[in-house]
């Protein structure tokens, strides 16, 4: 005869809260879990996909589906909670099937301190454990993250591995509570507690490192700015984005905010404004520039600024005229006096552009798209 276990409906409300639709599969419903793991993926990648468009090419049509796309998710995430707790009970209840009475249900205390650090220390009535628990890895996992450069990593590890043992401790405690005293792994053995440990703690890393990533190869990539040769619009200290993608599908335009590899040393990154572009004649003369022969003239370039030249640089010479290479960009930064640029180091080649500077997301008070 075979022997069928009854399922934990809080186990199942858990283990979908690490993943859609596992709790369904742990409960015996394997079409309706892997239907809730492919919406569930479906849903966070749109999610994204939408957000990403928005921020590289902003219009209301790909912000309104993102935020759509967001409350749908967020309901869809709800809903597979009750969901899961509903399927594993269903189940309990087609094989008659009785869960022992019980003071605490332990896994109701793992999955709230699996939400919160100390939560379900609070649900089994210890407060004073659950308010420390929940100080310490608040406290101790914001010192980590200020380790440059790998904070963020190793405060993850931290809050992963504490939590690990918070949710251990809430679900002991609830079974001795219960009068009972057996563990999750003597409950369901060494190697399934393994299995759901590692999801738990690496699926999540995996993720989301493999989305940074993608992004950062294809999308968006976060620069600092080390110094003033782009002032007034880029102040030293200032963090933006650069968008990855745009160039992808167009040339530079005059005007740009490129970032680009140095062409003196290609391990730097460089960020300057575009001002002579493929096949023009370019010459610098009294402070302004003349791009074939005609004044260059507007916002990007401003009539206070003075482009200064020095008869030792390779293309700083006064009155003299440049001629741009097909294929080729030159450059100047917005602050020429400590700039380094094209007038010392040349042009800059379509293939040693990385993205067009975006948006300044850092300090908050400078917040805005360039």
């Amino acid at each position: 005869m075979q022997i069928t276990n009854v399922k934990e409906p809080w186990l199942a409300v858990w283990l979908s809260s690490i993943c859609a639709g596992i709790g369904q599969l742990y409960s015996g419903s394997k079409q309706k879990g892997l239907f809730f793991v492919f919406v569930g993926i479906i849903l966070d990648l749109s999610v994204l996909f939408f957000f990403v468009w928005f921020f590289l090419i902003p219009s209301k049509l790909p912000f309104i589906l993102a935020i759509i796309m967001f409350i749908g998710a967020i309901i869809f995430s709800v809903y597979n909670l009750f969901d899961a707790f509903n399927t594993a009970k269903t189940y309990n209840e087609t094989h008659q099937l009785n869960l022992p009475p019980r003071k605490k249900q332990p896994f109701l205390s793992l999955f709230l301190s699996s939400i919160i650090p100390g939560l379900g220390q609070f649900y089994n009535s210890q407060w004073l454990k659950g308010i420390g628990l929940f100080m310490v890895v608040i406290i101790i996992g914001g010192i980590l993250k200020s380790i440059a450069p790998a904070g963020p990593l190793i405060s993850r590890v931290f809050e992963g591995l504490a939590t690990l043992w918070i949710v251990n401790d809430a679900y002991s405690q609830a079974v001795r509570m219960n009068g009972e005293s057996s563990s999750l792994i003597e409950k369901f053995g060494q190697k399934k507690v393994l299995t759901v440990v590692i999801f738990w703690l690496l699926v999540p890393v995996i993720l989301a490192g493999g989305l940074t990533v993608t992004i950062r190869h294809y999308f968006l990539q976060a620069y600092k700015i080390p110094a003033d040769s782009m002032a007034p619009t880029l102040l030293k200290g200032d963090r933006l984005f650069a968008n990855k993608w745009i160039y992808r599908f167009e040339d530079p335009k005059r005007g740009d905010l490129i970032v680009f590899k140095y062409q003196v040393d290609q391990k730097k990154d460089f960020i300057k404004r575009v001002v002579g572009l493929p096949g023009e004649k370019l010459k610098i003369e009294n402070g302004r520039i003349y791009v074939n022969g005609e004044l260059l003239d507007t916002p990007q370039f401003l009539k206070t600024t003075v482009y200064s030249n020095r008869e030792d640089w390779q293309y700083g010479k006064s009155g003299q005229v440049i001629e741009i290479p097909q294929n080729s960009y030159f450059v100047i930064g917005d602050n020429p006096e400590k700039s380094v640029d094209s007038r010392q180091s040349g042009f800059v080649p379509r293939q040693f552009i990385k993205g067009k500077g975006y948006w300044i997301w850092w300090p908050q008070e400078r917040w805005r798209k360039l």
